[in-house]
């Protein structure tokens, strides 16, 4: 058993669709929560993208750049 096995996506075990002892019609699924780990992967890389730009810019523009990463944080 490799350590990518160990790894796998186990968001139907960990979230069921039973909440208080009562079930519910809306339950995550494996693909959403892939979907949802993918979009906050792109998300954290622009981030650090804009923060890298912020260094190239003169002190006085820096905060647009700033911003930018904080909205996408």
């Amino acid at each position: 058993m490799s350590i990518l096995d160990k790894r796998a996506n186990n968001a139907i075990n960990v979230n069921t669709n039973t909440v208080n002892g009562k079930h519910v019609d809306i339950a995550i699924t494996t693909h959403g929560s892939d979907w949802y780990w993918a979009v906050t992967a792109v998300m954290i890389c622009a981030t650090f993208t804009f923060m890298g730009l912020a260094a190239t810019k003169p002190r006085q523009h820096r905060i647009f750049h700033y911003i930018t990463a904080a909205i996408t944080l």
